[in-house]
């Protein structure tokens, strides 16, 4: 996802981020009472500014918002980043490209969601019963 809010500060493209997930996990939890899955969001290394502590604090809001969601039975329970590349792939990256062996702070945060989502998963007994058509 990329935040369209030109010339605004970091904190003010988080919040909008945030105010902007929240949004649609309401929608999709009461309106469309459809799955919500977060993706091609990222923090390009283009930018100025950019750091990898920054894209770890961006991933880590997006994974903790989805987290919640789904240990709440919410419709939020994805999250699919842009883009994860093998070593000696620079030349097809786009500023936004995860390089996990070259950032393992990212990697680690990447980790630990996959673990909290899989816990869910593994600790509680999801049932899903499919959705009544009236006739």
């Amino acid at each position: 996802m990329k935040c369209m809010v030109p010339g605004a500060s970091d904190e003010a493209r988080a919040k909008f981020v945030e105010k902007w997930i929240n949004a649609h996990i309401e929608d999709c939890d009461s309106i469309l009472r459809k799955p919500l899955l977060i993706a091609e969001f990222g923090k390009s290394s283009w930018s100025s500014g950019y750091t990898v502590e920054a894209r770890d604090e961006y991933f880590g809001g997006i994974f903790n918002t989805a987290y919640e969601s789904a240990r709440n039975r919410g419709s939020c329970s994805g999250t699919t980043f842009w883009q994860v590349m093998a070593e000696g792939m620079d030349n097809w990256g786009d500023g936004y490209q995860v390089v996990l062996d070259q950032n393992p702070s990212t990697a680690a945060i990447i980790a630990k969601q996959s673990q909290r989502i899989s816990s869910l998963n593994s600790s509680t007994n999801l049932e899903f019963s499919p959705v009544a058509v009236e006739k």
